[in-house]
């Protein structure tokens, strides 16, 4: 597929790939500058990289779908149509493109990182906005996954995409409401029961059907179920003073880490995953819950980083874990044996904030 724009390569390596944390974007303007179609259109041709600006201005967006939407004789209605149908038409390319990404014969041979789409990454490219014009993008890109894959007869891989969208703010709300394969649920109660615990609502994981050729005698003592995860010893030898993990020099700072507002965001759930591995999320609350009863406080599950105190945000990368213990700042990664994406990361908290202490642990 020929990458025609800016935004439909951004969208396409961030979704296609697990490293979308390196895609540079300007930084999201909540207030921009006044609205004219002429800064995205010129002679009836897109401005270079305004479709990646205009996705970074929401109230633009939304401007220019309703614009798109007006009356005929609504003066700017056919430019904004057009405009709109850019954009639209590279989200549509987006999700046919990272359908057929993951049932390509590489990732049929071996789950490689980039087999799973990262969809929570159009979180961060559209901002907070629940508008009808974002909402629409999304639905786009949605419905276009969704028929590719149906086409291309994607059966597992599916169902890990599902479960990895279910986990956004629920967005793609189709992907799931068209998704008839009962283990794409199942796997989705399994995973949600893993990283939030039973719960009014929640589905409990299934339990193995005794055969009934087979009965449990009456008098038998059910086997003992699996204990709670014990905090990674990592995370303890690290708040001991010696932290297993050797710190790294601080680097050059990426641009989008620099240009981001130092207003701090507000504190999500901490029961919120950190990725599609169940034992990973469920070795992370594990270390939350060791964390609250050793009396960390400003702990955060994969938000974005921040300094000690909360003193101010200083990048758009999300360590997966993240809190302040005995006054200083740490962040944790939780990488598999055979990522290798740990280091990556804890270059770029480091130079983002270099008086931090960053602790690697694997955990397949």
């Amino acid at each position: 597929m020929r990458l025609h724009a800016a935004l439909l390569a951004l969208v396409l390596v961030s979704l296609a790939t697990a490293c979308h944390e390196d895609v540079l974007l300007p930084p999201l303007e909540e207030e921009p500058p006044p609205f004219a179609i002429s800064l995205y259109l010129e002679g009836g041709q897109l401005r270079p990289n305004a479709d990646v600006l205009l996705v970074r201005r929401p109230k633009h967006l939304e401007r220019v779908y309703a614009l798109s939407r007006a009356g005929d004789k609504e003066p700017g209605r056919e430019q904004a149509r057009q405009l709109f149908g850019i954009i639209e038409a590279e989200f549509r390319g987006a999700g046919v493109y990272v359908a057929n990404q993951v049932v390509s014969l590489r990732c049929a041979a071996v789950e490689l990182p980039d087999c799973v789409p990262r969809w929570g990454f159009i979180e961060e490219l559209l901002g907070p906005g629940e508008g009808p014009g974002s909402r629409r993008l999304r639905q786009v890109l949605a419905d276009s996954f969704e028929k590719t894959a149906r086409q291309r007869g994607m059966e597992n891989t599916l169902v890990l995409a599902t479960v990895n969208v279910l986990l956004t703010r629920g967005m793609l709300k189709s992907a799931l409401d068209n998704v008839t394969a009962a283990e794409a649920r199942a796997a989705l109660a399994e995973h949600r029961a893993m990283v939030e615990g039973p719960g009014e609502g929640t589905p409990a994981p299934r339990q193995p059907v005794t055969p009934a050729a087979a009965p449990v005698p009456a008098q038998a003592t059910p086997a003992p179920g699996p204990g709670p995860l014990s905090p990674s010893p990592g995370l303890v030898q690290a708040l001991t003073g010696n932290n297993p993990t050797p710190q790294v020099a601080r680097g050059p700072r990426l641009l989008q880490d620099v240009a981001v507002k130092p207003e701090v965001p507000k504190e999500l759930r901490t029961t919120r995953p950190i990725g599609s591995s169940p034992s990973q999320n469920a070795q992370v609350q594990a270390d939350v819950q060791y964390l609250q009863n050793l009396g960390a406080t400003n702990i955060r599950v994969n938000q974005q980083q921040l300094m000690v105190e909360n003193r101010q945000r200083v990048g758009v990368n999300r360590p997966d874990l993240q809190f302040d213990y005995n006054g200083r700042r740490y962040h944790v990664e939780y990488d598999t044996p055979v990522s290798g994406r740990g280091p990556a990361h804890q270059s770029r908290a480091t130079s983002n904030d270099p008086n931090a202490e960053i602790i690697l642990l694997i955990v397949p």
